[in-house]
């Protein structure tokens, strides 16, 4: 009795393991998604560069929008390569935030407003994808 309920148990966690696996991809997905639809209908809105000023506070480079879907900010290629910049929440300073050298760039699924920062005065330009 004993062999059969050790047999039995590896079965009951693969197909809990593989429910799992199969779930995992919907939770990306339904950041894409619209509720009551498939996949949902997205624009794509451009913005004009933020300059930032050297050592200044955080300034607002991308504003809250509710109907975002991701941001892309990058930092402008062109610049002088030290020019370097960070990129987050209210908190971002010289040591906070997420880093960004000349010409590169990051994805950020937020809805809130985005903030960046440069020791040096960098250039960012960031486009977002927004649900009409």
């Amino acid at each position: 009795m004993g062999a059969n309920r050790k047999s039995k148990s590896p079965n009951i966690r693969g197909a809990i393991l593989g429910a799992l696996l199969l779930l995992a991809p919907s939770a990306a997905f339904a950041t894409q998604m619209a509720i009551g639809t498939g996949i949902a209908p997205q624009n794509v809105v451009s913005h004009a560069d933020a300059t930032l000023i050297a050592n200044a506070a955080a300034a607002v480079v991308l504003p809250a929008n509710l109907d975002r879907v991701e941001a892309i900010c990058r930092a402008n290629p062109g610049q002088t390569s030290t020019n370097t910049a960070r990129i987050g929440d209210s908190s971002t300073a010289a040591a906070i935030g997420y880093p960004l050298a000349v010409g590169d760039s990051v994805t950020l699924y937020t809805t809130a407003p985005v903030f960046g920062f440069s020791a040096t005065g960098a250039s960012l330009n960031c486009t977002e994808s927004t649900r009409p």
